[in-house]
């Protein structure tokens, strides 16, 4: 198991790699006040991923569960760390000591979990065989600032006071400090005023992000995970302080460069960093990983450090470890811990809702799967040729357990909806054409599963469901 640990205070530059890997990483400092952010990456082991006396590796979901724990345990590993008992003027300064964080889990089997605090982000970028970037997606949906209006309100509401975009503390009607972001690690001063360490989670298919992107899979010679500091981002201008913003910007710097994608992965973050250090007067840190098909799993890690570099040093080292020792769990020993998603399901289920209904999901999954099976119990060997082998697929879409439930759903339909391999037909009208009543009983079963949807199913599917219905 490799590990590489960029770890503050630093010289004016500092770049590490492990190019057997492909990672590499590039920060310099471009402020007037020393570099504070911190890097930590590492290969892992189907074996980190699983718990102890089980043979299966966990899935996205639950990687995203412990992910967020790891988060809440630096939290409170730095409150540890930023209280000092020998010197209360130290205690005072310490505690305004924070840290965005960003960290990325690739599980091997083709998804990115990511959890975020604070402005930091991470992106998925598909390149082509002539080595340019064909497009740019932000892993990482939401970003902890006080221009975001869900944020504003919580920290409102938690009786916070924000001025100028920042969370503000004052004593004696004089401001004594301010705070950008909204969530972080650590920043013990404002954790009354609702800052917290309350993770949003994503979790991004590799072959999902393509299509979504209109990308086929045929055309993608290279894809790279790219991780950036706040600094980074803000480089693209007010005005483009959005998701797609960022994505274009990333993507705009990237085809400035001559087929960055043949760059070794060090030199290409700091050419990254050359092209936006123009457009920004703060440091800059960037970290990327290349992902080919046999990429093993690992954690890409950048940490903003805000107002001293002991907290964002502390998550750099134990982040990992953390989260390692989360997977070891069992689910019911996970479960019963103080700061276990299942602990703090109101939390949770707030920032996550996507994630906290894979209950829901599951539920549906396990219809699907007893009308398939159903299906192919009932299916009359005569005719059924074409119907046999899509039902096989069908079960194994269902039964993967490296997608999520949500996911698997998601396939399922979008399969059906697909064309046939060896017709002009789609899978569903392979289906439609035999008229025994199994076929009509298994349409029927999945027609309703899918208006059952409706309430929090994503749009593609309701395109399917009415093929399906027509």
């Amino acid at each position: 198991m490799a590990k590489i640990f960029s770890i503050p205070p630093f010289p004016d530059e500092t770049t590490g790699a492990n190019e057997d890997s492909q990672f590499g990483y590039f920060e310099c400092q471009h402020g007037p006040t020393p570099r504070q952010n911190a890097v930590a990456w590492e290969t892992l082991t189907c074996k980190d991923l699983t718990p102890e006396g089980k043979t299966q590796q966990l899935a996205p979901q639950k990687i995203a569960a412990r992910l967020w724990t790891a988060h809440r345990l630096v939290d409170e590993e730095s409150k540890i760390m930023l209280t000092d008992t020998t010197d209360p003027s130290k205690e005072h300064k310490s505690r305004q000591s924070g840290s965005a964080a960003s960290t990325t889990i690739y599980d091997g089997k083709g998804n990115l979990i990511t959890a975020t605090l604070g402005d930091t982000s991470a992106f998925l970028v598909f390149y082509d065989y002539e080595g340019n970037p064909m497009a740019a997606r932000r892993l990482n949906s939401v970003i902890h600032r006080l221009d975001n209006l869900d944020e504003y309100a919580r920290i409102k509401k938690e009786g916070g006071i924000i001025a100028h975009d920042k969370l503000v503390l004052r004593e004696n009607d004089a401001e004594i400090s301010s705070l950008a972001v909204s969530r972080a690690m650590g920043s013990e001063q404002f954790k009354k005023s609702g800052v917290c360490a309350n993770s949003n989670l994503d979790i991004v298919n590799l072959a999902e992000a393509a299509k979504d992107l209109g990308i086929a899979q045929e055309k993608i010679a290279k894809t790279q995970v790219i991780s950036v500091c706040h600094c980074f981002n803000e480089a693209a201008g007010t005005n483009n302080q959005t998701k797609e913003g960022h994505e274009n910007h990333l993507l705009s710097a990237l085809k400035e460069l001559d087929t960055p994608a043949t760059s070794q992965e060090a030199d290409l973050a700091r050419l990254l960093i050359e092209r936006v250090k123009p457009n920004t007067s703060d440091n800059l840190s960037v970290a990327i990983q290349t992902i080919n098909k046999d990429m093993p799993a690992f954690l890409l890690g950048l940490y903003g450090g805000q107002q001293g570099v002991v907290v964002s040093a502390l998550a750099a080292y134990f982040t990992g470890d953390f989260f390692k020792k989360q997977c070891a769990l069992t689910g019911e020993a996970y479960a019963t811990q103080k700061l276990s998603v299942n602990s703090n399901k109101l939390v949770y289920k707030r920032d996550n809702p996507d994630l906290f209904n894979e209950s829901e999901y599951k539920a549906i999954v396990l219809k699907l799967s007893a009308l398939t099976r159903t299906y192919q119990k009932n299916l009359d060997s005569n005719g059924s040729e074409h119907i046999a082998p899509l039902l096989k697929l069908l079960v194994a879409i269902l039964e993967n357990p490296y997608e999520t439930n949500k996911t698997k759903i998601k396939k399922f339909y979008d399969f059906l909806d697909s064309p046939h391999s060896t017709t002009a037909l789609k899978n569903i009208e392979i289906l439609k054409q035999d008229e025994k009543i199994p076929t009509l009983n298994f349409i029927l079963g999945i027609c309703f599963v899918l208006i059952s949807l409706a309430t929090f199913i994503i749009p593609s599917l309701f395109i399917s469901g009415l093929v399906l219905l027509r």
